[in-house]
């Protein structure tokens, strides 16, 4: 009886090279060390975690800002080196809390025949300043009566997201009379009383409005059309940081006041 023969396959040594590098590369301590996914390429999104937050250095702030709290009802964060004004203009001899207007006024630092001014103020419902959103668009975004206001230009009111928040936010300019000197007319025997050589002066104003529960909100960047390109990056800033009833919009907080008003 014959032996069946035995039929061996040749392989192909190029097909067993990968093995064999793999092998070596093991025996040598150089190879993979548990299983994991593979490296994400260059350039291509990786679904590991990166660098901690705590280690990422934030974005450099050219302003130095620095954040205020105004009760429960916002908070923002403003330049340091302007001035703030509390209770700016107390009107009818009342504090803001008696008028239930709730923020202040920020000056800027450079000097203005017409102060560049940022003022931030929440309104509660029933304040003694505007009845409604409505009232404050009326005064501030039409053109005033037949007869007043000559000069003025209002821009128109378009959509504006702040903090999430959906508002508004338009522009006018407006035209102010300004001091225009000592009274001396450079002519003898000539004499002009203060006030009455006073110069017409354009200021231009950007306001931001947001609607909140109940009142609302309201961001005014006020200056001379000279010097509103200089000075916008800083309200917008501001714009940027405002937050109505706080940081935590979405987290109601217990405070003296109460709740926080969003």
């Amino acid at each position: 009886m014959k032996a069946s023969p035995v039929v061996t396959k040749r392989r192909n040594p190029r097909a067993l090279l990968p093995s064999l590098v793999l092998l070596a590369a093991l025996a040598a301590g150089i190879g993979p060390t548990q299983a994991g996914p593979l490296p994400a390429p260059s350039g291509a999104p990786s679904s590991q975690p990166g660098v901690p937050a705590d280690l990422i250095p934030e974005v450099p702030d050219p302003y130095g800002f620095v954040t205020v709290e105004v009760g429960d009802y916002f908070s923002c964060d403003i330049p340091p080196d302007w001035s703030r004004i509390d209770n700016y203009g107390s009107g009818y001899g009342l504090s803001n809390e008696e008028k239930k207007t709730h923020g202040f006024y920020l000056n800027a630092p450079s000097p203005s025949e017409v102060p560049v001014t940022i003022a931030i103020f929440y309104y509660a419902e029933g304040n003694l300043m505007y009845t409604s959103l409505d009232h404050y668009l009326r005064v501030f975004s039409q053109s005033a009566p037949e007869g007043d206001g000559a000069g003025n230009d209002y821009g128109t009111i378009t959509p504006m997201t702040v903090a999430g928040r959906e508002g508004m936010v338009f522009e006018r300019i407006s035209v102010r009379s300004v001091a225009g000197g000592t009274g001396v007319s450079g002519k003898p025997g000539v004499y002009i009383k203060p006030g009455l050589n006073a110069r017409r002066v354009p200021v231009r104003e950007r306001f931001v409005v947001l609607p909140a529960k109940p009142g609302f909100y309201a961001l005014r960047y006020t200056a001379t059309e000279e010097k509103f390109q200089e000075f916008l990056p800083v309200f917008e800033q501001v714009t940027q940081r405002f937050f109505p009833g706080g940081r935590y919009i979405d987290q109601p907080r217990a405070t003296e006041r109460g709740t926080s008003h969003d």
